[in-house]
């Protein structure tokens, strides 16, 4: 016999596999048939053996005359026996089209293969059934192991025997083209999508119960093609798990969970993401990406919504950590009367700058009006009373303030009610720090962070939405601390808390701030210079004189009183014993 060259053994090869395929045979029976593997098989159907010797039995088991193998000219004998095909046209769902190949694969003998299951012995139907099941026709939750195995009376590991056994009879066939065409159809436009929210069209496809995960499962296993773009992806919170069909050309796992991260953090700090920032965050973090795959990573996300889509804002619903949502809730709980939008924008603003100080980044950016307007009206707890009004729901408890404050704003709050609404911040220090209530630093902190207070002028304090009367006010600045002009010098009581001693910086007393400028000072006795720096987003402090005075051996809490040099940018510290100054 003439030695093939390869190229010829290759096409010869390729049309055995045809043969194989179009009598529904799997490479098990033609190896089983040839004393081979079903792998020596694979191999043969790439390139055709050099010997000869496995030739009439595998000419045998596809049906062909002597020497088709290894001769073009021989015609192919026409195909007999059964055909899987569905009369009507093809398949009209994929329930119908899984269902029907497990039941036509259940026979081992092909030769006597059907696609009614009522022709199925009771042992073949049981393995029509187990195949049809592992592939979701009765749901995702039904075709685990167990979930059939309890249904048919089995353990898990023999129904995994049966499937095991019922896969070397597969064998493989087209695709339903038409029906995978008409499921792309069903998508378009409608990804990214949760399998939770599958479009009606999709659901009808796919027919019953039949899980879409399922048919992805068999497209994968058996036709060896996918059908979907499948990805498990993080849910609503970080850690949850959430299955996504994505379009083919969606981007990379890593650029989609980076810009959710992102623009998550943007939303806790913000109240809502901009798609331009975002791009804008993860440039500056080495990543490249265009607004368009910003908008398609953050759509496959449970909540996704747009605020004002032109405008490229959004968010992921009211459920996340929303800083917009807790301010409101804080200053609106707290209030006497109904704010207006400019309070809670400054509010919102006041908290969140005083947390990022200086720092700039998608975190920092400010939330336009319009936009917390908009989602103002996305919160359930939040009622619009007017054009600019805002006031808590009507079925929001009484006792909200406790719901939504912390208790040390609580503490505060309780304090600015028993005088009004409005006090200085003397008076909260003798009521609460001096009483052992709350730490000095923990009341500057909320003072200064909290949407909760407002500063009404150096040294008074108020809350957000408080009215308060004229003798109210007048009660608080008389209660503010005053310099008194002593030989010289603007002197005033005062005492150093911890934070000052461990920091260094120390606020300096409202009082004292109309006879301080920005810059270095001396202090009398004590070696070093304190530097007062006036604080863009908080209150003015001398740096570094906590740990110039603690040298000298003051101890938080000491009183002393602190001294203004009226011609010289010096500063003195007396200490008090006894009610002398040492």
């Amino acid at each position: 016999m003439m030695k093939l060259d390869v190229s010829t053994r290759t096409r010869l090869a390729q049309r055995a596999k045809r043969r194989r395929r179009a009598l529904k045979i799997s490479c098990r029976e033609v190896g089983e048939a040839a004393g081979v593997s079903a792998a020596s098989v694979i191999q043969w159907e790439k390139l055709l053996p050099q010997t000869t010797r496995h030739d009439v039995s595998w000419e045998a088991t596809l049906k062909v005359p002597p020497g088709w193998l290894r001769n073009a000219q021989i015609e192919t004998p026409e195909q007999a026996g059964p055909v899987f095909d569905f009369p009507g046209g093809g398949p009209r769902t994929f329930e119908e089209f899984i269902n029907g190949y497990c039941i036509w694969h259940a026979r081992p003998n092909h030769m006597e293969r059907t696609l009614s299951h009522a022709e199925l012995s009771a042992r073949e139907q049981r393995i029509a059934t187990i195949m049809a099941r592992r592939y979701g026709s009765e749901g995702e939750e039904a075709s685990t192991l167990q979930a059939i195995g309890d249904e048919l009376g089995l353990t898990r590991e023999r129904v995994r025997q049966i499937e095991e056994k019922a896969r070397e009879q597969f064998g493989r066939v087209p695709a339903p083209g038409d029906l995978v065409d008409r499921l792309r159809d069903a998508f378009a436009g409608q990804l990214p999508c949760r399998l939770t929210d599958l479009p009606e069209p999709v659901l009808q496809l796919l027919g019953g119960r039949f899980s879409i995960e399922g048919a992805d499962r068999f497209f994968r296993e058996v036709l060896g093609d996918r059908l979907i773009n499948l990805r498990n992806l993080g849910g609503t919170l970080p850690a949850t798990p959430e299955k996504i069909i994505v379009a083919d050309d969606a981007p990379d796992e890593d650029l989609v969970r980076t810009v959710r991260q992102t623009s998550l953090g943007m939303i806790r700090q913000a109240g809502a993401a901009h798609v331009f920032f975002v791009v804008g965050a993860l440039v500056a973090a080495g990543l490249a990406a265009t607004p368009t795959q910003v908008i398609l990573c953050a759509r496959m996300f449970v909540g996704f919504e747009w605020l004002l889509e032109d405008e490229g804002w959004f968010w992921y619903g009211p459920g996340t950590d929303n800083r917009a949502k807790w301010t409101a809730l804080k200053v609106l709980s707290a209030a006497n009367r109904q704010v207006d939008i400019e309070e809670l924008y400054a509010a919102m603003a006041r908290a969140r700058f005083s947390k990022q100080g200086e720092r700039l980044g998608p975190a920092a950016v400010s939330t336009p009006m319009p936009i917390l307007q908009i989602l103002l009206s996305r919160f359930p707890e939040v009622q619009r009373s007017s054009f600019n009004d805002y006031r808590l729901a009507s079925d929001i408890p009484h006792d909200a303030p406790a719901t939504f404050l912390s208790p040390t704003e609580s503490i505060i709050c309780d304090a600015l009610r028993q005088h009004g609404g409005v006090v200085s911040r003397r008076t909260l220090t003798q009521e609460l720090v001096e009483t052992g209530r709350i730490e000095r630093i923990t009341m500057n902190m909320a003072l200064m962070s909290s949407p909760v207070f407002r500063r009404h002028d150096r040294g008074i304090w108020t809350i957000t939405g408080f009215s308060f009367s004229p003798e109210a006010l007048q009660a608080a600045c008389e209660a503010r601390r005053q310099l008194q002009l002593v030989d010289g010098w603007y002197e005033m009581e005062a005492a150093l808390p911890r934070s000052a001693l461990e920091r260094g910086d120390w606020f300096a007393p409202a009082g004292s701030h109309a006879h301080l400028t920005p810059g270095d000072y001396k202090i009398v006795g004590i070696e070093g210079m304190t530097r007062y720096v006036e604080n863009p987003i908080g209150d003015p402090y001398l740096k570094r004189f906590g740990f110039l005075v603690a040298a000298q051996g003051f101890e938080a809490g000491t009183p002393f009183v602190f001294g203004i040099s009226s011609t010289e940018r010096t500063l003195r510290v007396c200490a008090i014993q006894g009610g002398d100054e040492e």
